[in-house]
């Protein structure tokens, strides 16, 4: 019998105080768009309480900014569970003509007055969109759009295995998992709930991406734990602990163990790399205080993603439990999409 192994990392849990009033908004906003049509599709994204996550995972994010965060975190979600089912159900050129025509959805300088789309997905969307851009430069809105463009090819890369039964080695795994992961959209959306945007120039620092790297693998190597056992019914086979187990030729169990004692040692890494991080940025001249200070900001944001999302899928069921997301009261909203 399979069982979680420990995942707990040394940082403090952190929890949003308007939690609850997150949540109450984001299924009040799933039900204003229509993205909801069956009882079963209710039960289970009101049982994943997107609210909760958010406010793990963003602490410091005033409400304004919490439920745009979460609004898009159970949109997105709803789209990620969506492409998953676009392989068997359209072709390869469709998969990819679905990733331009969602780029479109994210215009550098919305005009905001344009008619709301028939499509729930992308009217949604949309309206998140203009939401965040009222909040932010054009340079942390180009810097998303890149990070979402690059999300969506490596979600092409996962479906092309899905699709034809290919098993990525290892190194080739946890490199292209931190891009269908999402974790760099999702840390720039702290910056939104921090109030503050980092500058390109320390954004792009290696130590900033460095950072990035460790907390992508730590925030997905322990959603694959979690999820290991609904994928392998689903026959996917992009999770970290299946590629070990087929890999190393060890059981689940053995594999998520592995997983766990990787998740220790990059754990490790990440202290003393975000330590040494701030002391650069605090102490080398090359940058401002207030630079500096953005920083050390981003940084807790990283802990807190990393301790939230455990929290929260401890006690969720989304990453562990069969779904009935889509049927024919629930249609695949990105079918159509595609086939515009």
């Amino acid at each position: 019998m399979f069982s979680l192994p420990d995942l707990s990392v040394p940082f403090t849990e952190l929890r949003n105080p308007h939690v609850d009033e997150a949540e109450a908004h984001v299924r009040e906003y799933l039900r204003e768009f229509g993205l909801l049509r069956s009882e079963e599709a209710k039960f289970h994204y009101d049982r994943t309480r997107f609210g909760e996550l958010v406010g793990r995972a963003y602490p410091f994010a005033p409400l304004p900014e919490l439920c745009v965060i979460t609004d898009w975190m159970a949109v997105w979600a709803i789209f990620d569970d969506y492409l998953e089912r676009i392989p068997d159900a359209q072709s390869d050129e469709r998969f990819v003509e679905l990733i331009r025509e969602t780029i479109s959805w994210f215009p550098l300088n919305p005009t905001g007055n344009s008619a709301r789309s028939s499509n729930p997905i992308e009217a949604s969307i949309r309206d998140i969109w203009n939401r965040l851009t009222a909040r932010s430069s054009i340079t942390w809105r180009r810097r998303f759009v890149r990070h979402l463009t690059d999300y969506l090819e490596g979600c092409h890369w996962e479906s092309h295995n899905r699709r034809r039964g290919i098993a990525p080695d290892l190194p080739t795994y946890i490199e292209t998992r931190r891009r269908f992961g999402g974790m760099r959209p999702s840390m720039d959306l702290s910056e939104i709930g921090l109030g503050i945007e980092l500058t390109d120039e320390v954004h792009a620092h290696s130590r900033v991406q460095k950072l990035l790297d460790n907390t992508a693998d730590l925030v997905l190597w322990a959603n694959d734990v979690f999820s290991v056992e609904a994928e392998k019914r689903d026959g996917n086979v992009n999770n970290i602990v299946q590629v070990i187990q087929r890999t190393r030729g060890v059981s689940m169990q053995e594999a998520a163990d592995e997983v766990a004692g990787m998740l220790r040692g990059r754990c490790a890494d990440f202290i003393a790399e975000s330590d040494s991080a701030v002391a650069f940025f605090e102490s080398s001249g090359e940058f401002t205080a207030e630079e500096a200070h953005h920083v050390s900001l981003y940084l807790e944001a990283m802990k807190s993603w990393i301790r939230g999302n455990i929290d929260w899928s401890c006690g969720n069921e989304r990453y562990r439990s069969e779904h009935l997301r889509t049927g024919e009261d629930q249609p695949n909203f990105l079918e159509t999409a595609a086939q515009k």
